[in-house]
């Protein structure tokens, strides 16, 4: 698969609460993690770690952030995000391509 002549990995992953997850992503397996805090949606990689702040919503959520891996080119993550349920008995449904 290639998006602007580019090869992307892509995939769905369904996450019920408690569960650990990864994707995989052009440089190797990264782990998600789902996060409730006082501030706005949003994502980060923190350590090596996708996290999503505060997207708990059963409308879904979609961004195509950059991200910033060391020693990697920058990495382009689009990205639907459907949550059912809130906090931390939610369960998280992740759409993605990366490339």
């Amino acid at each position: 698969m290639q998006i602007n002549g580019k090869p992307v990995f892509n995939g769905t992953i369904v996450v019920a609460p408690g569960e650990n997850a990864a994707i995989q992503l052009p440089f190797g397996i990264a782990p998600v993690d789902f996060r409730t805090d006082a501030g706005a949606g949003r994502i980060e990689f923190l350590g090596g770690t996708i996290v999503f702040f505060n997207m708990d919503n059963p409308l879904g959520t979609a961004a195509s952030p950059t991200l910033t891996v060391p020693e990697h080119p920058p990495l382009q993550l689009r990205f639907a995000l459907y949550a059912i349920g809130e906090g931390p008995g939610a369960y998280h449904v992740l759409h993605y391509t990366a490339g």
